[in-house]
């Protein structure tokens, strides 16, 4: 394939010659496409895993002048060839930009030149100038090398002529200085940097070649462009060497971590452990185990980007940390942080243990970091094994957080497990793609070194986000209301359609308010629809919705009158029930931020918009959190009443009795015509009023009555455990 076709941006070229004629601009377009241009085919290895190469080169279009990148993933996956512009400067030798390619990774490299191939191979690299050289197999017949010798070095302000070269022709543009061309002084890297696009030629005023480049936007010395015969080279496969000591080095800091959830609660089938990390997520409820990454930092720690509520992170158990040699560490849990999802776990004794290295993090200006190569990672952890691919990029610009942060503007590959950072020359990391808590989109944020460190340096925990045993395990922040869908028809008939549209929300009418809560307090009413919460001082907002399926939303004594015999095991009351579920809805939303925290809370009233301020509580004790009383002789499961409950089922506070939250099909309790989410009020005639008191009733008993109710009828059943067994 020869590279053919000349496009001449002809008001550019005009005002670059200053008046000379345009066949003056064509001539020596013409000149060095056909004499001294080549093509270049770069084809790859198939990689023996699901890794890609990595090849991120950001480049300036001469088109749009906006800034692309080149991703050779897609090259890889189609075995095409990646096709580049190079400039012959030797007859056996051929520069190009350096594709910053591992040697294993590049199968063929190829140059073409009317209409002839040559093998060749890379024989030097230009480090501080993004350039490759490449020493083909034989001379290039037919070709006239450029000359740069002579050539004196060109300030700047001097230089006149670029012509760009790509794999779908020639284009010449007189990029002139305060136009196209610009450059401006950057004091944090201590020279000039031109505003340019990548792989063209450097021409002064007389139409001499002065030197090449192959970087946008361009680092100049103090007197602007040299030839390329004063550029610093090294060997090839010192890219290789620099490759493997950097990787060796962020490994070193990088620790796989088990998490192991609560036995118990695990098997009781009311676990909120499906959880989703910085790397991936766990949706087996069967599963005990979760296989992380983390980084080792100082004082003997590890940072653990975790997305954990207070609701999951009660439920761990217990962590551990997997070490080089593959042996196991426990690791103390220290807190997690109020605003990332970051947690903070400590090795035995606060000392890193042997073969395990701390990150650092970068501690510098990001403008410092200007220009220079950035390495960015794709980690995760497997089965306790570490797995990272990192691809090298050419910082060129930055991104502006929240709060004016400024990151480096690396591209970051997460997703799929992964864990993805990128890190400086000298493996110090300089920024993370960690998603922040309560952040509308799902996609995580890219944190800088700095803030990171300032996290780790100020320990702000938020105490919610921490392991908790026992009946503490289950805390559910509220504010005090019980809440229902809403319909179009109550949409219009509360005025608050425009409401929804503009605060992107499905809203959640106020059923119920409770007495003495924080949203009574604060004058919320039923009939008003709440639409977004946000931290206190925080300008985002979420949006705040009521649950929807199934809870309050069926007709409990026609469904109990349909199920019978083998059916009864589908209606389980931890998994389906009429009455609200307290740990859902809006409340799942204000657990997110932890009981205690500070929030405003935006709704609608009579079609007025309001806002208030007031303090997330702690829900009192609800149908998912309360005491249960399972028996495997009864083949049923107990619960203790609870308020929302009570409300369902119109019962005083003293009225006795406890719910049944299931029951097995062929046991006593089926057997006797025992059904899920009835109340049991009496053993005997004797009044029972939690679940401890139905225990120590049917304790040693072979047979016994039970006083039951369901909705507002109630009857009595007579059990009799099998083969004489126990009531227990």
């Amino acid at each position: 394939m020869k590279v053919c076709g000349i496009a001449v941006v002809a008001a550019l070229a005009c005002a670059a010659f200053a008046g000379s004629p345009l066949d003056d601009a064509r001539t020596l377009v013409k000149e060095f496409s056909e004499t001294s241009a080549a093509t270049v085919y770069v084809r790859f290895n198939p990689p023996e895993d699901d890794s890609s190469p990595g090849f991120n080169i950001p480049y300036k279009c001469p088109n749009c002048s906006s800034t692309h990148r080149r991703d050779v993933s897609d090259y890889v996956k189609k075995d095409k060839p990646l096709v580049i512009p190079g400039y012959i400067t030797a007859h056996d030798v051929v520069m190009v930009q350096d594709f910053m390619f591992r040697a294993g990774i590049v199968a063929s490299v190829e140059v073409e030149f009317a209409g002839t191939r040559y093998a060749a191979k890379p024989s030097a690299r230009y480090p501080g100038n993004g350039a490759l050289a490449l020493k083909t197999e034989r001379p290039i017949v037919g070709a006239k090398p450029i000359k740069f010798d002579g050539a004196a070095p060109l300030a700047a302000d001097k230089a006149r002529f670029f012509f760009q070269v790509t794999e779908k022709g020639q284009r010449v543009g007189g990029l002139m200085p305060g136009s196209s061309f610009r450059y401006r002084r950057f004091a944090d890297i201590g020279c000039d940097v031109a505003d340019m696009p990548a792989n063209v030629i450097v021409i002064d005023s007389k139409g001499l070649p002065v030197s090449l480049s192959f970087e946008s936007p361009k680092a100049l010395n103090e007197v602007g462009f040299v030839p390329p015969s004063e550029w610093r080279s090294e060997p090839p496969e010192a890219l290789d060497a620099r490759y493997a000591a950097l990787e060796k080095k962020v490994r070193a800091s990088l620790v796989p971590v088990y998490i192991h959830r609560d036995e118990e609660k695990r098997e009781s089938g009311r676990s909120s452990f499906r959880i989703t990390t910085s790397f991936g997520s766990d949706d087996d409820d069967k599963k005990a185990d979760l296989d992380i990454l983390g980084f080792a930092i100082e004082g003997g720690e590890l940072l653990l980007p975790l997305q954990f509520d207070a609701s999951k992170t009660a439920e761990i158990d217990k962590m551990e940390a997997v070490l080089p040699d593959g042996s196991r560490l426990p690791l103390e849990y220290v807190g997690a942080f109020d605003e990332y999802y970051l947690a903070v776990a400590r090795f035995p004794d606060g000392k890193t243990p042997a073969g395990v290295t701390p990150i650092r993090f970068f501690a510098g200006k990001p403008a410092e970091l200007f220009l220079s190569t950035m390495y960015s990672f794709s980690a995760r952890s497997m089965d306790g094994k570490l797995s990272a691919q990192m691809s090298p990029e050419r910082l060129i610009g930055f991104d502006e957080g929240r709060g004016g942060e400024v990151s480096p503007d690396v591209r970051l590959t997460g997703g799929s497990g992964r864990f993805a950072f990128a890190v400086t020359e000298n493996g110090e990391v300089a920024v993370c793609a960690i998603k922040r808590r309560m952040e509308r989109y799902s996609f995580s944020s890219e944190v800088s070194a700095a803030s990171i460190a300032k996290l780790v340096k100020e320990r702000k925990f938020n105490p919610e986000f921490a392991i908790r045993k026992g009946k503490d395990r289950i805390r559910v922040a509220w504010i005090g209301v019980e809440t229902q869908p809403l319909t179009a028809d109550l949409a219009r008939e509360k005025k608050v359609s425009g409401f929804l549209a503009a605060f992107r929300t499905s809203g959640a009418l106020v059923s119920r308010v409770h007495s003495g809560t924080p949203a009574e307090k604060a004058g919320i009413r039923e009939g008003d629809v709440l639409l977004y919460v946000r931290r206190d001082g925080s300008g985002e907002r979420q949006e705040l919705a009521a649950e929807g399926g199934l809870g309050g939303n069926f007709d409990l004594g026609e469904l109990l009158d349909r199920l019978n015999g083998d059916r009864l095991e589908m209606l389980d009351a931890d998994r389906f029930s009429p009455w609200p579920d307290v740990e859902r809805g809006v409340n799942e939303t204000f657990t997110k931020f932890g009981i205690g925290t500070e929030v405003e809370v935006g709704y609608a009233s009579n079609g007025e918009k309001k806002e208030v301020r007031l303090s997330l509580a702690q829900a009192p004790t609800h149908f998912r959190s309360a005491k249960r009383f399972k028996s495997k002789a009864l083949g049923a499961a107990f619960a203790d009443l609870t308020f929302e409950v009570r409300g369902y089922y119109k019962l005083a506070d003293d009225a006795p009795g406890v719910v049944v939250s299931k029951v097995q099909p062929g046991n006593p309790a089926a057997v006797a015509g025992l059904r899920p989410l009835e109340i049991v009020t009496h053993v005997d005639d004797k009044p029972i009023k939690d679940v401890k008191a139905l225990s120590d009733a049917v304790r040693g008993k072979k047979e016994f009555s039970l006083s039951v109710r369901r909705l507002a009828a109630t009857r009595i059943v007579r059990v009799k455990m099998q083969d004489g067994g126990k009531g227990e």
